[in-house]
Parts: structure tokens; sequence; C-alpha cells
């Protein structure tokens, strides 16, 4: 669940296009968090993880409010409950203590190799997590990140070109936002950071779902079945392929 697309850091190739994400941008609604929650998880009996991400989650101001109604109602449908963080800002008390009652893990992307102040950072947010309790884990510090390319890819019209890129990516990282099922994250926030403008209806409508066939059209929709194939961002992504295009992590762009 992308809480906002709003971060403390303006990553070149950000995965998420949020250095292009603008910071007076709404975040995603109180309301609308608790709706995402509900719509999956009246659908869905068990996930293996279910992450709270952003941008930067611990700017998003109702967390505490959000870790508490989604690990009241729903903790024992999730193995794993937890929020990826780049670890710029140190969580607050109530934020601290719903996620030690929940057991929420904490995972932090290391990103001291090309930020160095952030070493010192880091020190800070792990003794606070480690003085409450709260589960963390933290990346390795070297690293590279892929580029999808969405700022310049042009992969054409083909449908069988984007049928042949959207089979070989299998991402796994799919998106809840409302009564929508998103199946690539990345694909929604890009479109929408980058306006793009296409995408609109690549999503899967849980409030549509017939009564009695809902679970088959969640497990063909998740394997990656629709009747078009792909998904139109599939034109501007390098998909598997990414893995040939390598950078360092977290490089900043000039402000």
């Amino acid at each position: 669940m992308v809480l906002t697309e709003r971060c403390t850091l303006r990553c070149k190739k950000c995965a998420h296009a949020c250095y292009a994400a603008d910071n007076m941008l709404e975040d995603m609604s109180i309301e609308m968090a608790y709706k995402s929650a509900d719509s999956f998880f009246e659908k869905v009996d068990l996930i293996n993880e279910f992450v709270l991400i952003g941008g930067e989650p611990f700017l998003y101001k109702k967390l505490p409010d959000i870790i508490e109604y989604i690990g009241k109602k729903y903790r024992n449908q999730i193995n794993i409950f937890s929020i990826t963080t780049n670890g710029t800002i140190t969580p607050k008390r109530d934020v601290l203590e719903m996620c030690k009652k929940y057991h929420v893990l904490i995972r932090i992307s290391n990103y001291s190799e090309q930020i160095k102040r952030l070493k010192k950072q880091y020190e800070v947010l792990i003794k606070t997590l480690e003085d409450f309790g709260v589960e963390y884990d933290i990346t390795p510090e070297h690293g590279h990140w892929m580029v999808y390319g969405f700022e310049y890819v042009d992969n054409g019209d083909n449908p069988e070109q984007l049928i042949s890129i959207f089979d070989n990516c299998k991402t796994p990282c799919r998106e809840i936002r409302g009564s929508k099922l998103y199946y690539c994250v990345m694909a929604r926030s890009v479109a929408d950071n980058l306006h793009k403008n296409v995408g609109k209806d690549d999503y899967l409508d849980f409030d549509s779902l017939s009564e009695k066939d809902y679970k088959r059209q969640i497990l063909e929709y998740t394997y990656g079945y629709s009747e078009k194939g792909y998904l139109d961002m599939c034109k501007y992504c390098h998909g598997a392929d990414a893995r040939k295009y390598i950078i360092p992590v977290a490089e900043q762009l000039s402000l």
C-alpha cells in the first residue's frame, strides 16, 4: 500500500519516480487507506507480506492509525507486516509503539554508500528500534539498482512484443488502492508521477468480482492473466532486461 509519493530523497532512476512527485501532493487519505485494507482482506485469506511504502512512509502523519487499523483487524491474515523506509527519519514513539504491538518489521534500504551522512542516522534509527524492541532488517551497504527506463524507453505498440515483455517480467509487487489491485506498483506510481496518463484500466476491481468465483479471478490476475495480456506501462519499461542496466543505489539528483 503506497501511503505517500513524497520522499525525503531525490534518487536518480527511482523505481517509483518519486523524484518527480510534487512535495505538495496530497497523501492517500486515511479513509482510502482503510478502504484499501478492507477491500483486500475481505477477499484475501492470507498474504506472505503486506508492506506500507512510499515515497517515504514515515512522512505519513496518520501512520500509527493505519498500523493499528490493519494490525487490529487483519494481523492474523498477514505473515510479515512491514514498512519499507530509506531510514532518513527516526519514527516517533506512537509509531514505534504500534510497530512493536503488531509485530511490524522495519525494512531499511541502506543508502549510506552514496549518502555518507546516513551512516550516523542509521545508527540512531537502529538504536531507537532496538530500544523499543521493534524488529528491523537493513540491506547491505554495497549494492546496485536496475534501471527500468521509464523516462526514455519506447517499446512501440506491437501487442505481441508488449505481451512478451510482460510475460518475461513477472514482477511480484502488487498494489492495493481503494478497491483496485494494480498488477505492478511501479507502473501505477510512475504513470502518475511522470504524468504518462496510461494504465488507467490496468487493475482488478475487487468491488466488481463475482461473489461465487472471486478467488479464481484473483489467482488468475495475480499470475498475470488479463484479456489484454500486458500493462500499458510495459511500453515504457525495460521489464526483465532492466537487470542489464545497472547503476549505484540512490545517486541523488542535484537540487
